[in-house]
């Protein structure tokens, strides 16, 4: 009976450190996927920045050329009606 009771213990040990090492590696696995995924949204959020400030910056180059040429159809216009 005591061999049988000291093999059942020793199932019952490994049982418990399976499960503990399985659990271990389960919790280490979801905060891994966890920093992973915020790395993930803080790269995107980065990235859409970069990009609003790149048209921010697209957008104030035309219209600063949309403004000169309007400037220059303007005074063009004005030296025309001058000769006439």
């Amino acid at each position: 009976m005591e061999i049988a009771d000291e093999g059942v213990m020793e199932r019952l040990k490994r049982t418990r450190l399976t499960c503990r090492s399985v659990i271990g590696f389960g919790s280490l696995l979801v905060v891994a996927f966890a920093v992973a995924l915020s790395l993930l949204f803080l790269i995107a959020k980065n990235i859409d920045k970069a990009e609003q400030e790149e048209n921010f910056f697209y957008a104030a180059k035309a219209l600063e050329a949309r403004s000169n040429s309007s400037a220059t159809y303007i005074q063009s216009c004005a030296i025309r009606t001058e000769a006439f």
